[in-house]
């Protein structure tokens, strides 16, 4: 035997050990799954802060890296990742709306300077005349009522059509309560439409918008 078929008979020898304990190690993981999954937690309890520098040395190290897996990851799994939000969403609700107002609450300077920033920056975006604490507050009603209409045996959603945050107290005639959150309800765009309607309402988004289509024959 000549040392190159030496060298290729030890390196498939190798390649097929190799598979062997990959094929033991994942069979072995199967078996005793709930043995190995407490053995992690008790070794993260008592490494806690040396596990946690390593993990975050790395991310610094390989930032890129990981973003780029990241988002290749999200795109081979994107379908179970957003069935996943969801259900996360939908168990957390409470904690995770507590959570943001919270954010809101401590941060509220700095929230309010970057949306005026990003508003200089794209003077296109939407948001009309509002100021950035009332557009805030009205995303956030929005997220409360689940961007549903709250009218009467309505309960349309953003999937079906548009959703408007409708001040119960009028901005022009009651400016005290324009950015009062429990001063806000979600309506869509022609339950809108009919309120300030029946008010006599001319100004609003939503009435010039049917009244262009042809008022109560467009719907």
């Amino acid at each position: 035997m000549t040392p190159e078929e030496h060298r290729r008979q030890s390196r498939e020898a190798k390649r097929r050990q190799r598979l062997r304990n990959s094929y033991y190690d994942i069979n072995y993981r199967r078996v005793n799954a709930e043995k190995i999954r407490q053995l992690s937690k008790e070794h993260y309890k008592k490494n806690r802060d040396k596990v946690l520098k390593r993990t975050r040395d790395y991310q610094k190290q390989n930032r890129e890296q990981i973003k780029i897996q990241k988002r290749e990851y999200r795109k081979r799994t994107k379908e179970r990742y957003m069935k996943w939000r969801i259900q996360y969403y939908k168990k957390n609700k409470e904690k995770l709306l507590e959570k943001g107002r919270q954010y809101y609450r401590d941060n509220k300077e700095k929230i309010l300077k970057r949306c005026e920033i990003y508003r200089k920056n794209n003077p296109k975006a939407g948001g009309g005349g509002d100021n950035i604490e009332m557009r805030i507050t009205m995303a956030l009603r929005k997220r409360l009522d689940n961007s549903t209409c709250q009218w009467y045996n309505c309960g349309k959603t953003g999937k079906d059509t548009t959703i408007d945050v409708h001040h119960i107290f009028p901005k022009s005639e009651y400016p005290q309560y324009s950015i009062k959150l429990e001063y806000m309800i979600c309506y869509c765009r022609w339950h809108h439409y009919l309120w300030h309607k029946s008010r006599g309402d001319k100004n609003s988004a939503s009435f010039l918008y049917y009244n262009k289509l042809g008022g109560l024959s467009s719907h």
